[in-house]
């Protein structure tokens, strides 16, 4: 099985907004920062509290709280802008001058293998770490940060998304399940 298909700055974006939702390295990030913020927003108030027989210096500390929070809050909801913004610029920078263009995708059973403008590569599905099939394109992870995007604008139909991305779930599967000495590596 075979298919070409163009990767555009918007599947970039895309993808590199998916990672940060899903990778567990950024999850812990943007939650271990909500709760700094939380815990700091907390003990300013509690602070605030205690000094409520200084009224200037409760109201002071009891602002710091809510800046502290809305920091916080603002960062973990805003990423995926933030995400998007440093993406683009690192396209300009043409950071990914080897990812956006034309490639052509064939499917074994052992392996899938990709062509570019850059060059011809081949990777076992036992490499893979994991396939993704979402609303926008079939990503294929080699590490929980990186994989190849197959953006979904390239294909035919929906039946024809489906069917390749279950054709590369299967391969992906088996290979996984073979044992080490089954091989042919």
């Amino acid at each position: 099985m075979q298919l070409d298909y163009t990767v555009t700055a918007e599947d970039v974006m895309t993808f590199n907004v998916y990672v940060n939702r899903t990778a567990a390295l950024f999850l812990r990030k943007r939650k271990r920062s909500l709760l700094g913020c939380t815990l700091l927003a907390i003990t300013l108030l509690l602070l605030a509290y205690l000094a409520r027989s200084n009224p200037s210096l409760a109201t002071v500390l009891a602002l710091i709280a809510m800046v502290a929070f809305i920091l916080g809050l603002t960062t973990y909801l805003m990423v995926e802008s933030v995400v998007r913004r440093m993406t683009q610029k690192h396209i300009r920078d043409g950071m990914y001058t080897r990812v956006i263009g034309q490639h052509s995708l064939s499917l074994t059973p052992e392996a899938f293998g990709n062509v570019s403008a850059i060059g011809t590569g081949q990777i076992l599905w036992k490499a893979t770490e994991r396939i993704d099939v979402t609303p926008a394109a079939i990503y294929l992870f080699m590490s929980d940060v990186y994989g190849f995007i197959i953006p979904r604008h390239n294909f035919q139909n929906d039946a024809h998304y489906q069917t390749f991305a279950q054709q590369m779930q299967d391969y992906h599967a088996a290979a996984r399940t073979q044992a080490p000495n089954d091989s042919k590596a």
